[in-house]
This record gives structure tokens, C-alpha cells and sequence, in this order.
């Protein structure tokens, strides 16, 4: 039995569009898939282990969005490392940086799409666009490096934080599966992709088997096993072009 209590109800997200929007802003790393199914539209949830694993019974505070462990002791809660609703979150992918030979030009390309950026570096140090393109012949020419050492002006995928939950990473529904962006097939023997199989030949009936696919490709098979506790983190599409304007 799931030994978790919520505190109060969620706290609604601020546009950072509006006026006195004053969040923060924070990388997170996605997988290939992932960025994919984020530029498709298809990605709104993401799973994350939370660590340290909590101690049981805990409580889920919705107001802090933090687990306390041991309720009535004196002992420091595990805050959600993402940040809070209306946060915003700058995607780390895999990607490739390139300096122009005659001019103070930068090319950032993404491995998930084989897109390319060209731009300019100015004084707000967002960059002045030169051109944008899909190119997989130049794809295949450069050097690719880890979504780990990516720096924010590269970022071309922004999101916010819509709602924070933590769950049993097992508790997964069909419908968050789908959410979490798993890849549809329109056949008649399947209709999710098995990422174990990377030539497309089989597949799942039910997203979430494909979810589950996808979970033991990036952290292990024997992490789905173990059914460790997972924040789950609601975001929404701010862009995929680059930094939105408002954010600063």
C-alpha cells in the first residue's frame, strides 16, 4: 500500500508571459526520444527518481512541493530539485557547437532533428539569428556532445512547470504513459513503440509497456523492478525555437 499523504491543493501556475512574472529558470537533461516527442507535441509529463529515495510514511506538502520524511520530527524535507509550478525549465539535449572561421558566428546543431542554428552574439547575449535549417548530410559531419554540458544559450526547448506530484513509479497510467510521450504506430499488430527494438520491427498494444521500454533504455531495466519513487512533473511548451523574449 502506497504510504503517502498530500498537504493542501495545488498551487496554479503564472503565465511567464504575464506582467511581475518572477520565476526561476533550470536545466533538465531529455533524452533523444524525448526531445523528439517534445518538437511533435507529443510530451507533457516527465518521470524523474527522486533522490534520496524517502523513508516511509511520508507526507507529499503540495504547498512546498516537498516530501517530508518522518512528519512531527525535525527533519530536512527532499525538495523537488526541478523548482515549483511556473517555473521554467530549459531542455539539455544532445547537440553540437560550431564557430564560424571568419566571423563572430556560432552554429549550435541537435541531434534529435539534424536542425542547425547560425547566429550572432549581441549585447543581451541572446544572439541575433542568422539562419536556421535542417541539414542530416552536415548532421553526420560534426562533433556530438552530451546534453550535460550544453549552456542555456544554446537551449532551444523551454517549458513550465504546470503541477508537481511524487508517485511510485509503477503507478503510471495508460493515459500518463501517453502524456509522457511514448511514440504511436498505426498498425494492426501494435500501436506503441518498443524502444528495446530500434528497427521498429515489434512494438505494444498498451502505452504503457512502451513507457516502460523507454524507462529501462534511459535508467536500467532493473530500475522499473525496484518501482522507486518518481516526481512527476507536469510541464507545458513555452517554445522550441529558443529563449521566449519574456524570460530573462
Amino acid at each position: 500500500m502506497q504510504k503517502t499523504k498530500m498537504l493542501n491543493e495545488a498551487v496554479p501556475a503564472p503565465s511567464p508571459f504575464g506582467e511581475g512574472w518572477g520565476g526561476a529558470s533550470k536545466p533538465i537533461i531529455y533524452s533523444t526520444p524525448m526531445v523528439q516527442a517534445n518538437l511533435e507535441g507529443r510530451k507533457t509529463l516527465t518521470r524523474r527518481i527522486v533522490k534520496p529515495q524517502p523513508k516511509e510514511p511520508f507526507i507529499f506538502d503540495k504547498n512546498s512541493n516537498s516530501i517530508i520524511e518522518s512528519p512531527g520530527y525535525c527533519v530536512e524535507p527532499i525538495e523537488c530539485p526541478y523548482g515549483q509550478p511556473g517555473d521554467v525549465l530549459w531542455v539539455r539535449e544532445k547537440f553540437a557547437c560550431t564557430l564560424g572561421k571568419y566571423e563572430p558566428e556560432t552554429t549550435y546543431s541537435y541531434f534529435a532533428d539534424s536542425f542547425h542554428w547560425s547566429f550572432y552574439p549581441n549585447d543581451d547575449m541572446k544572439g541575433e539569428t542568422a539562419c536556421q535549417w535542417h541539414d542530416e548530410a552536415l548532421a553526420k559531419e560534426v562533433k556530438w556532445k552530451s546534453p550535460r554540458f550544453m549552456p542555456k544559450s544554446a537551449a532551444r526547448i523551454w517549458l513550465q512547470i504546470e503541477e508537481i506530484k511524487v508517485e511510485r513509479l509503477q503507478d503510471v497510467t495508460e493515459k500518463d504513459a501517453i502524456a509522457e510521450g511514448v511514440t504511436r504506430f498505426f498498425t494492426i499488430n501494435w500501436r506503441f513503440k518498443n524502444y528495446n527494438n530500434p528497427d521498429d520491427k515489434s512494438g505494444f498494444l498498451q502505452a504503457i509497456t512502451s513507457f516502460q521500454s523507454l524507462w529501462g533504455k534511459i535508467n536500467g531495466p532493473e530500475s522499473w523492478e525496484q518501482n522507486p519513487w518518481v516526481w512527476v512533473v507536469k510541464v507545458k511548451v513555452l517554445s522550441t525555437t529558443g529563449r521566449p523574449q519574456s524570460i530573462l
